[in-house]
């Protein structure tokens, strides 16, 4: 969003540097369509901004980008090749936004690079043809071009930035060009018009919602050389019966062919897609399990998710790929075995499995995803195998379960958070490969023994938070075995990592250490530790004699749980509690739903672990105002907002989001309505409306071979637009731009004797770079003396 703003800003600045530019050359600056004089092309191409014609522009290292334009252009319009001597080669950010006249433009071979939001909202553009010049495309370039019904893109794009063509809702025709790589997130998105798309063979990537909502595509082909496609690529596409996919895919993300009319055709139950299997479609009966068929190459994205009645799987050797969230949430799973085929785990794949307690991961795979097997509560024990290159963020979090990890040599990075709160690790043998222990990597891990690899140079910050004792470490350092740290050595490196965040291990901390309180047959002691600059942390010290230790067997749902506190020398019981079973104590556990993807809400015993019910929270699907345009009346205006999810269910307001209107919503201009979500709900969503001033009363008086027009000031007004037409269902031409609220005249010269003309006239507010109209006023009709 700010670089957007940032845009903006350049934007209107330019605008406001072509209106004083025209205002001092000149006088009569309210007639629409004037040149500039040649002077302004005088000005050196080192002057940061400076104007020819229709165009604002920039020039650097002797080329020239055009920044901005009249919005008063219109028609067809050819491009300069060369603006201040130089050679145009771009097509700034914002450039032509909002020329709502703009009906056809022809691109110079010397342009390379159309900047993002380059035509973004013109309505009238019909066509575009984007040359072999051209390498780059930025993001959201045409987006809104409700008129634009084909396009050609040049051999030298590889990539089309995200929502370049998004809801061109006339597009029929695309023509891509040879080395197209990438087609980005949204591309084409609610492009209703499109009834079919080649794909060429050289793209290798789908982004996510690329094609979703076009619902007059019917069929696709997704070539060889393709091998991923992005969730929802092709989502509601309601009308899309055939799809073809080659071999080469290896990747296919969530929803991507949900709501189509292949889909919705098929039985519920298994679902494949050519060598994928897609997802399960329904409900499942209580204790299924599910053979993938041999051949299956790929599961698709969330092919499982949610699916709590899933108890076992089998996976044959045919598959390579595990999509992201594919079995997240499948409570019921107690284990699972992945063939050596696999070479990798996706983002989420195994996460909220609860009931998992085992997991067989082959030497096949080389990575681990993002939050893999977040929440997976009942692992007891996880082996890395030696071909894994990479742990991601929050792999293992909330595995309460494991008690002892090794990171094996291959591993070159563990991931922030990788194995934050497994509240029962105490025992960690990180290898030589891995450098940096990243952020969070075992905050809130009770570790009591820590063995770090030779090559670790960097401990960064939190990476051993909240470790309530400071545990025996064992450092490799330039050594083959492993040596143990006493606790009072200056390269102590856990203790400095409690003390000092962003660690490099390089640097020299000396402690000194002293008994603050002596320990009693009956109370610890504290021995603290000092650092040479200054800060503490402290040690519990053991009672003399007598070492005790707490057993607890929690109740659950049927039994009496029992704490017994013993000595571990002499094994004298100090006291010995019971706690009565008090039946299910549920708590419910969310995980909030947003724009793209569902949430999941789980209640569970919290005795017991028992899970008594899970429900999917559906995304959030559409945010819509009641409201959109207002016409000034003197009332502070507040739109209502619709928030609807996936299923259509309306969410509540206050309940499932807040909503923050922008302050003085009663004068004519544009307002913002903020919806924040909150509850089973996160996110924001930022919409707009706006008030336009009222139409003027308009008198027309004749006079000899003239016009004279008057009108009353409207409230919020910055200008006025004047229209004249030879009949009163005629063509009406603008004739005049009168900026002020006090502009209320306006004389027409040069007319004819005897001929009768009809005017009307139009208020207007400027909002940032777009002027708001008012309705027309009445017509008037006056015969010339």
């Amino acid at each position: 969003m700010m670089e957007n703003k940032m845009h903006t800003l350049k934007r209107v600045f330019a605008c406001v540097l072509v209106v004083l530019m025209t205002v001092t050359a000149v006088p009569m600056s309210g007639f629409v369509g004037l040149e500039l004089p040649k002077w302004s092309e005088m000005f050196t191409p080192r002057v940061s901004a400076a104007t020819s014609g229709y165009y604002t522009y920039t020039v650097s290292n002797e080329k020239s980008t055009i920044t901005g334009c009249y919005y008063s252009i219109s028609g067809e319009v050819v491009l300069p090749d060369t603006l201040g001597g130089y050679p145009v080669t771009s097509i700034g950010n914002f450039a032509f936004d909002g020329c709502t006249g703009l009906t056809n433009i022809t691109i110079p071979d010397s342009v390379t690079n159309i900047g993002g939001y380059a035509f973004y909202d013109c309505p009238s553009l019909t066509s575009a043809t984007i040359g072999n010049s051209v390498t780059s495309v930025g993001d959201y370039a045409f987006y809104n071009c409700t008129g634009l019904t084909s396009v050609t893109i040049g051999n030298n794009v590889t990539r089309i930035g995200e929502s370049v063509f998004q809801q061109c809702t006339n597009l029929v025709s695309v023509m891509f060009g040879n080395n197209l790589a990438s087609i980005g997130r949204s591309a084409f998105k609610g492009c209703t018009s499109l009834t079919s798309i080649t794909i060429p063979d050289s793209v290798t990537s789908i982004g996510y919602s690329a094609f979703g909502g076009c619902t007059g595509l019917t069929s696709v082909t997704i070539p060889e050389g393709e091998t991923s496609i992005g969730s929802s690529a092709f989502k509601g596409c309601t009308s899309l019966t055939k799809i073809t996919i080659h071999d080469s895919v290896i990747s296919i993300g969530r929803d991507v062919f949900d709501d189509t009319a292949w889909y919705n055709a098929q039985p519920f139950g298994d679902v494949y897609l050519g060598n994928f299997y897609y997802k399960y479609k329904g409900t499942m009966l209580e204790n299924t399990s599910i053979v993938i068929k041999n051949g299956t190459k790929g599961i698709a994205g969330a092919a499982f998710i949610g699916c709590h009645r899933l108890t076992s799987i089998t996976i044959p050797d045919s598959v390579t790929s595990i999509g992201y969230s594919a079995f997240s949430s499948c409570t019921g799973l107690s284990s699972v075995t992945i063939p050596d085929s696999v070479t990798s785990i996706g983002y989420s794949a195994f996460s909220y499995c609860y009931r998992m307690t085992r997991i067989t991961i082959p030497d096949s795979v080389n990575s681990i995803g993002d939050y893999a097997f977040e929440n997976c509560k009942g692992l007891t024990s996880i082996t890395i195998p030696d071909s894994v290159k990479s742990i991601g963020d929050n792999a293992f979090e909330n595995c309460k379960g494991i008690t002892s990890i090794t990171i094996p040599n291959s591993v070159t990075s563990i991931g922030n958070e990788a194995f934050r709160t497994c509240y029962n690790l105490t025992r960690v043998t990180i290898g030589d490969g891995v450098e940096t222990i990243s952020s969070g990597a075992f905050e809130d891990c009770p570790l009591t023994t820590i063995k770090i690899g030779k090559n670790v140079k960097t401990i960064e910050k939190d990476a051993f938070k909240e470790i309530k004792e400071i545990p025996e470490v064992y450092y490799a350092g330039s050594e083959a075995d492993w040596k143990k740290i006493s606790i009072d050595q200056s390269n102590d490196m856990i203790l400095r990592a409690k003390m000092h965040y962003n660690v490099n291990l390089s640097h020299t901390h000396s402690y000194t250490a002293k008994i603050t309180k002596k320990a009693t047959c009956t109370e610890n002691g504290v021995k603290t530790y000092t650092c040479n600059c200054g800060k503490t942390v402290t040690k519990s010290i053991p009672a003399t004699g007598h070492k005790y230790k707490t057993e607890n067997q929690a109740a659950t749902c049927t039994s009496i749980g029992v704490s017994i506190k013993k000595c571990t020398v002499c094994g004298k019981v100090e006291y010995a509690n019971t706690t009565p079973a008090k039946g299910h104590t549920l708590k419910t556990d969310v995980e909030p739903a947003t724009f793209t993807e569902s949430g999941l809400s789980t209640t569970s015993c919290k005795t017991c672990g028992t899970i008594t019910k899970a429900t999917l929270i559906k995304r959030i699907a559409s945010v819509t105002l009641s409201a959109t345009k207002y016409a000034y009346n003197g009332k502070t205006q507040t739109p209502t907002v619709v928030v609807k999810d996936s299923a259509g269910k309306v969410l509540k307001n206050k309940t499932d989001y807040t909503v923050s209107y922008a302050s003085g919503r009663k004068n004519p201009g544009k307002y913002a309505v903020k919806v924040t979500f909150k509850g089973n709900y996160t996110g924001t969503k930022t919409l707009y409306f706006t008030i336009s001033p009222t139409a003027p009363s308009l008198t027309v008086t004749a006079g000899a071979k003239k016009a004279t027009l008057k009108w009353n000031k409207q409230v919020g007004a910055t200008g006025y637009v004047v229209y004249m037409a030879t009949s009163k269902n005629g063509k009406y031409s603008r004739i005049a731009v009168l900026k002020g609220n006090s502009a209320v005249s306006y004389t027409k010269t040069g007319l004819t004797t005897g001929r009768t003309y009809y005017f009307k006239i139009a208020s207007y507010t400027t909002s940032g770079t777009s002027n708001i109209y008012s309705a027309w006023s009445s017509v008037k009709g006056v015969k010339i003396k």
